[in-house]
Parts: structure tokens; C-alpha cells; sequence
């Protein structure tokens, strides 16, 4: 196989039938934490057929935290609860759209050593538990 020209950190090659195929080029340390580039943490779990993401997002003195609720039955009621620290800061019952999507966000202040996030959610349309998934920044 042909090596791969590199361009400005992205990989090109031509697959099968001349398809082209991006690859992007990341560390691969920061891969393995789930941090992106832009100082963006990332976490993502199964909760049954959905999929749950916490992310983290760094801005300045603060932070966007957003969380995620992929692939749930649309019109499905969810307990959404966000942590800061500890803290309840964000509860909320959200009915997922019509792709099974739900999503809840809010910006928090950086405090003072290490910040704790976690992201609860629970299907209150079934007997399911809830799926928590925590990121710390």
C-alpha cells in the first residue's frame, strides 16, 4: 500500500474503488482521556438502547457542560440531574424529540482545585436504573 501523504495534520488515502477516506490526525494521549483539542473532555456510556455524553468544554474562567441523551425512544421522559462538585446544580424531566434525542446545558464557574462533573439520567417510562457518567477536570 502507498504511505500516506500528510497535510496540515490530516491523512488522505484512497480506499477500495477510489473513495476517499479523511482520517483525522490527534494525539493519541489525548485520545485515550477522551480530552479534544480545544481543551474539550468527553465522556460517553450505554444507558440500555441510548447513548449518554457529559461534555466539558473550558472558557475562560468557566465552563459549558452539556449533556447528552443519543438514540433514546423519541416522546421517552428523562430525569436529567447535573452535578458540580457535589452540587445539584441542573434537574430537569426532558421528553427526547422525534430522532430520540435530548440534550440539557449550562455554564459553571471554575472553582477552586479540581472540578468534578456528573451527569445522571434516568428513563422514567421504564423500571431501568439510572446511568451516571462523571468527568473531572
Amino acid at each position: 500500500m502507498k504511505k500516506l501523504p500528510v497535510v496540515a495534520g490530516v491523512a488522505t488515502a484512497l480506499v477500495g474503488l477510489s473513495v476517499p477516506v479523511v482520517l483525522m490526525m490527534t494525539d493519541s494521549a489525548d485520545a485515550v482521556s477522551g480530552r479534544l483539542a480545544d481543551d474539550d473532555t468527553e465522556r460517553t456510556i450505554a444507558c440500555g438502547q441510548a447513548q449518554v455524553e457529559l461534555n466539558v468544554d473550558k472558557e475562560g474562567n468557566r465552563f459549558e457542560v452539556d449533556g447528552d441523551v443519543d438514540n433514546a425512544k423519541p416522546g421517552s421522559t428523562w430525569k436529567v440531574v447535573l452535578r458540580h462538585d457535589g452540587d445539584r446544580v441542573l434537574t430537569r424531566t426532558v421528553k427526547a424529540d422525534v430522532e430520540g434525542d435530548l440534550d440539557v446545558e449550562t455554564l459553571r464557574p471554575n472553582t477552586a482545585g479540581s472540578d468534578v462533573f456528573t451527569l445522571r439520567v434516568k428513563n422514567l417510562d421504564t423500571d431501568a436504573k439510572a446511568c451516571k457518567v462523571t468527568i473531572s477536570r
